[in-house]
């Protein structure tokens, strides 16, 4: 039952509209002014020296805001999301953009309100818990406050409707990885990850018409799947190859959108490694698409391939009856359910792209 006494954690920051639009300036000034009506009161937050994180801000309803507005049934029904628009054009980095034929997007609208109708009703549980603990979000130096009730998801492009169209803004897509497989549970049941094995590099080679060489494609010699440190230098080499897919022009620093990042990135190379030898080494493997591919600022395309075999896979799972969550090039199911998304992601991709690309299910 919904708890009338508990206070909700908020956050206060201006910039915090970064985040989400539903704080900033504006949350402020409501807040403030509810306050000053005896509908709210609250905590302000403040920073612990020696502690990464501080005390977060709250609010709590008061008995003359509850006079005003009938105690909810449970949390949820307290829900942020689904006011948001399903399908969003964002302005590209230069500014510009270019809305999509009206035809056009209103069939997206449509899959996207499909896809969130069906997210909704996932008998999807959280180890028990009704809200999600805070956890940090190593990219930022924030706290975000998740709740299994923000399930719907937008369609995001950037500039047009060719670049871009990743699923957003459902909770477990920023939960960590392990948390995702020890909390998560579907009808009762644990959950896997199924996942396209390599999907970005194997979309520009579908894209250029080439074949993959054989083999784990951040493996550049054929036996660093052999060192002590493959582990991690395969994911440096992953993240390597994803900038080099994005970015313009070619890298010539380890990529990082800060330097916490930058480094973060050179830590997953043995010690003294230069960040040119390893663009020099990935070209070097993947010469096939290199020049059409590497440095040419192309990612937002393959994104949007990436997209759109997972709408289709989200849409053919909802067909089939089986639940299941978007993750960017994966989806979270019920572990009875794994072999059958196994074989409708291949499938799709096959269908798309013309290629039979690598799936793998991962059960933590």
């Amino acid at each position: 039952m919904f708890d009338a006494s508990r206070a909700v954690t908020v956050k206060r920051a201006n910039y915090a509209s970064r985040h989400s639009p539903v704080y900033g300036a504006h949350f402020k000034r409501v807040t403030g002014l509810m306050k000053e009506c005896g509908l709210l009161t609250g905590t302000t937050g403040y920073h612990v020296p020696g502690f990464r994180h501080g005390v977060p801000s709250t609010i709590h309803p008061t008995s003359a805001y509850w006079d005003r507005m009938p105690k909810p049934e449970g949390w949820a029904e307290l829900r942020l999301e689904d006011d948001n628009e399903p399908v969003v054009v964002k302005a590209a980095d230069d500014g510009h953009c270019t809305l999509p034929p009206a035809e056009w997007l209103g069939a997206r609208v449509s899959e996207m309100a499909r896809i969130n109708q069906h997210l909704k009703a996932i008998p999807l549980a959280y180890a028990g818990l009704e809200t999600i603990p805070p956890i940090e979000d190593t990219r930022r130096p924030t706290i975000l406050l998740l709740s299994p009730h923000h399930r719907t998801v937008r369609r995001v492009f950037k500039g047009n409707v060719e670049h871009g169209g990743r699923l957003y803004d459902g909770f477990w897509e920023t939960m960590p990885r392990d948390q995702r497989f020890r909390k998560l549970s579907i009808n009762g049941e644990p959950v896997v990850n199924v996942d396209f094995g390599q999907l970005f590099i194997r979309l520009a080679y579908a894209q250029a018409n080439c074949q993959p060489p054989q083999g784990d494609l951040y493996d550049l010699t054929g036996r660093d799947c052999e060192r002590d440190d493959w582990h991690s230098l395969r994911e440096g080499r992953k993240r390597m190859v994803n900038a080099m897919l994005s970015g313009k022009p070619t890298l010539k620093q380890w990529p990082g959108n800060s330097a916490t990042e930058k480094a973060e990135i050179r830590s997953l190379f043995p010690e003294g490694t230069k960040p040119s030898r390893v663009v020099a080494s990935i070209e070097a493997r993947h010469a096939a698409i290199a020049a059409e591919w590497f440095g040419r600022g192309r990612g937002l395309e393959l994104h949007r391939l990436e997209s759109d075999i997972l709408v289709a896979v989200l849409l053919r799972l909802i067909d089939l009856k089986i639940s299941a969550l978007p993750l960017h090039d994966s989806v979270i199911v019920a572990r009875s359910h794994g072999e059958a998304a196994w074989g409708v992601m291949r499938d799709e991709a096959l269908r798309l792209v013309g290629v039979d690309m690598p799936v793998k299910i991962d059960a933590g």
